[in-house]
């Protein structure tokens, strides 16, 4: 007769020589299903922390790159002419120093132009639109390089600004066959006192970091015009005025004087009473079509003199 204790032992024993066989038999296949479970849950992990990185990635590209679409360091997406003028409104208003300084409102000037952008028909129009608005700022060293202020414009000559008027400048063939003489007192353009017709031109025309500037440069396109025909009233040399209207040729006419045989010099130079000496640059252009580094030193002959050589020897 077995002992209770004998019996559990006996019976526990058998309970395990059961289970055991099963177990070994299945062992491996869990070991099996367990590796596979671990393998994809690494996956879904590695999966879940590349797409966090992306898009945190994302997030900071985005961050960095959008400021910069926005203020224009980046090329424009499509055409939309109005899309671009705001991109350049805000890069204006993001970075340019000047605005305390000079006073300008520059949200204003973005009200007063953008129904003229979205008006715009044509890329000239504009190119026109963003140079004036540019022009606004009163900054020569602001604008609009392409195209430029001459675009579109028939010159019949240049004029230049004196403390007691306007004078002309140069005189083109068909201002020169009409009696347009340099040295010539302008009076009147289109119907408009000097002043009137100056404050009249378009803003990229007369704008410029001075009051003088601005008179300077207004002066130097008062005698050109978008369309084929100006109206001009001068007072020659002897004190007679003459009227007349300028038609633009189907062959341009030339900024050289009638009788020359050489083009005048750009630079020139003289010697003041006081004996200063004084040279006039009024470009630094290399589309100028001269040497103007031989007619520097021309003028430097003429306005020094003596003085220079004696200051090239010293070194």
């Amino acid at each position: 007769m077995r002992s209770p204790r004998l019996c559990g032992e006996i019976d526990l024993f058998q309970k395990t020589r059961v289970w055991e066989p099963d177990n070994e038999n299945s062992h491996p296949r869990q070991q099996t299903a367990a590796r596979q479970r671990d393998k994809e849950t690494a996956r879904r992990w590695r999966r879940g922390l590349l797409a966090r990185q992306s898009f945190i990635l994302l997030l900071v590209a985005l961050a960095a790159l959008i400021p910069l679409y926005r203020t224009g360091f980046l090329p424009p997406l499509g055409q939309d002419r109005a899309a671009h003028f705001e991109r350049l409104w805000r890069a204006v208003d993001a970075h340019y120093p000047y605005f305390e300084q000079t006073g300008v409102d520059w949200t204003a000037i973005r009200v007063r132009y953008r129904p003229r952008i979205e008006a715009a028909q044509s890329d000239e129009a504009y190119f026109a639109a963003i140079a004036d608005m540019l022009a606004q700022l009163n900054d020569a060293h602001t604008g609009l390089i392409v195209p430029d202020a001459y675009h579109n414009r028939h010159y019949f000559g240049a004029a230049k600004r004196l403390d007691d008027g306007v004078v002309v400048d140069r005189a083109g063939e068909t201002g020169r066959r009409a009696g347009l003489e340099r040295g010539a007192a302008l009076l009147a353009v289109d119907g408009l006192t000097v002043a009137e017709a100056m404050a009249a031109l378009p803003p990229r025309l007369r704008s410029g970091s001075t009051p003088w500037q601005r008179q300077a440069n207004a002066a130097f396109h008062l005698l050109s015009t978008p369309g084929d025909a100006l109206e001009v009233t001068w007072e020659t040399a002897v004190g007679e005025q003459r009227t007349v209207t300028l038609v633009w040729p189907n062959e341009p006419p030339r900024l050289v004087a009638a009788a020359a045989t050489t083009p005048e010099a750009l630079i020139n130079g003289r010697r003041l009473p006081s004996g200063l000496g004084l040279i006039r640059i009024p470009s630094f252009s290399n589309d100028t079509g001269r040497d103007l580094a031989a007619e520097f030193d021309a003028a430097l002959d003429v306005g020094v003199g003596n003085g220079r050589r004696r200051s090239r020897g010293c070194g």
